[in-house]
């Protein structure tokens, strides 16, 4: 039961990055590769062409570029404990702490183009979290009404523009299966 009030989102990503970040991390091996031969067979004359592309600084350059394209960021919110975690994940690597999550207004899922939701997390009238971002509407208002229901807050439909309005809690728990939210005296 306290696994339902920890919810994980890994930020989606174009399908192209994972291929272009690979390829630039190869070419910087390659490169680094090539430096590493020149460096040992200083017997011949180096071309500043060839010299140019083996540098030090392109190889570094090279390399953090396809380093930051392989950054996943993942989403952590912990409902039971009041907390979220923003993560950044290079491989094995993670990076991320957790903060207190301020007494929250309503939660809101907002569309800007056709097949981008975002849920975003609002508090203090005006400030916000942006919990995640997809393309899937029904995982959107999935998560939204999770969070909605857990902490006895509102559920804006921000979708359509120009046609804002808040759901009904009770029929969105009964479509997706949830325990009906509880009503505060």
């Amino acid at each position: 039961m306290e696994n339902e009030k920890v919810i994980t989102v890994l930020r989606g990503q174009p399908s192209w990055q994972p291929l272009v970040a690979k390829t630039i991390v190869g070419i910087a091996l390659f490169l680094l590769i090539l430096a590493i031969y020149t460096a040992v067979d200083a017997s011949e004359n180096i071309s500043p062409t060839r010299s140019f592309f083996i540098s030090f600084e392109i190889i570094l350059l090279v390399s953090v570029v396809g380093l930051a394209l392989l950054i996943r960021r993942t989403t952590t919110l912990d409902l039971g404990n009041n907390r979220y975690k923003n993560e950044f994940n290079l491989g094995w690597i993670k990076r991320g702490e957790w903060l207190n999550l301020p007494r929250l207004d309503y939660v809101a899922v907002f569309s800007n183009e056709p097949e981008h939701f975002d849920v975003n997390l609002w508090y203090d009238r005006n400030k916000h979290i942006t919990m995640f971002v997809c393309k899937d509407k029904h995982r959107a208002f999935d998560i939204a009404c999770k969070i909605a229901i857990e902490q006895e807050i509102r559920l804006l439909d921000a979708t359509v523009r120009k046609n804002k309005h808040y759901v009904n809690l009770a029929e969105l728990s009964e479509k997706y299966g949830y325990d009906s939210p509880q009503k505060t005296s």
